[in-house]
């Protein structure tokens, strides 16, 4: 039998093939609709518990229908073969991207990602994970849309995670810890995955490079996690600690949701919007030895990723793919000489189901609907009735002392986890501060929001720096802020001297312009922090340094003792947050000197 049609579509050109069937180009004879058509293989249509689980996952993929989702348009047998129908997309996968050696800025990672959450949130609020969330599944158009497919696929190979022609199913680079250990999986899971593509778009490789398989899943489950600055230094530092939150072994302690992470991602982008350039493309060979790309040769992305060609060239065509493949095997050869004829064991079925999607279903009964009703007049009194509703209810939502709570309860866990939460919540903060002015939380919330103010005031500090070409290029303002903010983690007594003479050389300008104002203000919430919090030891060089010249005073004596302290003075002579503890060393000198001149008089 010559496969030239599956169900209502004709096949008009093969696009690719791999271990679990081949994907073609098809035409609906009806509509003429431009499909991508999925056979799976007849090894697996042939076996009962997948049919019945192939059924079964359909109806659940039938729930998703999203912008970021390639479509699911129908599915059916046509004699034996099991096949679905999808919608054919134009573009190519984030997997040829970084085979050619590219590297994404961390602005376009950030973007990719935003539209990653879009999708899995969507898909996960219809209770379906993705399992299998890797660049050769993300399609990547010309105008940098982002489509996810092969969503729910890998669940149809139950237990034994093996294609039809015996190839792993899914890629160990980005794999879950709890999947690697055969776990349960969550829609923390995709998470997990969505940072580990992530990491790779921006360094070129996945967190966890390997030489086999089996070392990448035992990295994966017992290595550190590792951090994306130390391959790329210009990617922020808040981005590195939301891959650090994603890549945790635990998924307790991974970012709680898509929606979650979506908006902290958006948060991030609005946050540092100026371009970060990566220099130097990673050569395309070493990419390949890092991250095995070719780990499952087939996906459905693969409908949008080559050039197609009349199904009687469909031979010359797998060979072609196979020249550019790492390592073909055998059994890939021998499926691409053999034609599309193979019949089946099983008797002959035809039959199709189309997905519809509930609004076009009452597109007709609506048109109907618009004809009769008066909606001239109707219109209007909506309207009114929306306008007042939407003030009543605002008002008593702004008194609300349960809806205050709630809110209060919302930026007080945000603040828990750390300043990149926190910065979500700042229209949260903001609206609190608005609408309860009397409240005695308002000093406490107005205090946390200074807390972001400041974190964005120096990202943007430090880019400029940067760019101008070093801090002596700033505003004298802010010089003497950043100045101060880069002492806090050293000296916190040198820090807080600096923001109190910034305070006192503009703040007591008559006339302030916004930005000096601002400088000034949040110099003066530094000030209250320090005040309030005692200083870290464990952060101050200057109480580090002032330990150890304890220690060898205690430990040395004579001679050795004076090489010692003299060391201390020759390495961090001119050091402002040293001073102290310099003087110290000087003062222990001069005793030791007087001591020994006395020894030499008696």
């Amino acid at each position: 039998m010559s496969l030239d049609q599956l169900g209502p579509y004709r096949i008009v050109r093969t696009i690719g093939r791999g271990g679990m069937g081949a994907v073609y180009s098809g035409i609906h004879v009806e509509t003429g609709q431009r499909v991508a058509v999925k056979v799976l293989s007849t090894v697996l249509a042939e076996n009962d518990r997948f049919r019945e689980r192939f059924q079964i996952e359909i109806e659940t993929l039938k729930k998703l229908s999203h912008e970021n989702i390639v479509q699911l348009f129908g599915f059916g047998e046509h004699d034996g073969h099991l096949f679905y129908s999808m919608e054919l997309v134009e573009g190519r996968n984030l997997q040829q991207e970084l085979k050619t050696g590219r590297r994404f800025k961390w602005s376009e990672a950030i973007a990719i990602g935003t539209q990653i959450c879009h999708a899995l949130k969507h898909a996960h609020d219809h209770g379906v994970i993705h399992r299998d969330l890797k660049p050769s599944n993300l399609l990547y158009t010309i105008d940098e849309h982002v489509k996810l497919t092969d969503f729910g696929i890998a669940k149809l190979f139950g237990a034994s995670h093996m294609t039809a022609d015996g190839s792993a199913l899914g890629t160990a680079d980005y794999m879950s810890p709890e999947q690697a250990a055969g776990k349960p999986v969550t829609a923390r899971t995709d998470l997990y995955s969505l940072g580990g593509v992530l990491f790779a778009l921006v360094s070129g490789h996945p967190p966890y490079p390997a030489a086999s398989a089996a070392e990448v899943l035992h990295r994966v489950r017992f290595d550190a996690v590792p951090s994306i600055r130390d391959l790329v230094p210009d990617i922020p530092e808040e981005f590195d600690r939301i891959l650090k939150a994603l890549l945790a072994k635990d998924p307790a302690e991974r970012i709680a949701t898509a929606l979650l992470l979506g908006k902290q991602l958006q948060a991030l982008s609005l946050a540092l919007s100026e371009d970060t350039q990566v220099d130097g493309p990673l050569d395309p060979d070493e990419l390949s030895q890092a991250i095995d790309l070719d780990h499952l040769e087939f996906s459905d992305s693969d409908i949008a990723l080559q050039q197609t060609t009349p199904i009687a060239d469909a031979r010359s065509t797998h060979q072609q793919h196979l020249a550019t493949s790492d390592a073909p095997t055998e059994q890939q050869r021998a499926s691409a000489e053999q034609p599309v004829t193979r019949e089946p064991k099983i008797g002959k079925r035809r039959n199709f189901t189309s997905v519809d999607r509930k609004h076009s279903d009452a597109q007709d009964p609506w048109s109907r609907v618009k004809s009769t009703f008066p909606w001239s007049t109707v219109f209007p009194a909506l309207g009114l009735v929306t306008i007042v509703g939407g003030t009543i209810w605002a008002v008593l939502n702004t008194i609300s002392p349960d809806s205050i709570d709630d809110r209060f309860q919302q930026i007080s866990r945000a603040h828990e986890i750390g300043v990149t939460e926190l910065r979500s919540q700042e229209p949260n903060m903001r609206s609190f501060l608005k609408s309860s002015k009397n409240d005695a939380r308002s000093n406490l919330v107005r205090e946390w929001l200074s807390d972001v103010e400041i974190h964005d005031h120096v990202r943007r500090l430090e880019r400029e720096s940067r760019r101008r070409g070093g801090i002596a290029f700033l505003r004298p303002e802010n010089q003497a802020f950043l100045l101060a903010w880069r002492t806090r983690q050293s000296n916190q007594e040198l820090s807080r001297q600096r923001f109190q003479q910034l305070v006192d050389a503009f703040g007591s300008l008559p006339s302030k312009s916004r930005q000096v104002a601002l400088v000034v203000r949040l110099a003066q919430h530094e000030l209250r922090q320090m005040t309030l919090s005692p200083p870290n030891r464990g952060n101050d060089q200057s109480q580090r340094l002032q330990d150890y010249v304890d220690q060898l005073d205690r430990s040395l004596s004579g001679a050795e003792r004076q090489r010692a302290l003299k060391g201390i003075l020759d390495l961090f002579g001119g050091q402002p947050w040293a001073a102290d503890v310099l003087q110290d060393c000087q003062r222990r000198l001069a005793r030791s000197d007087d001591s020994t001149t006395g020894d030499s008089r008696d």
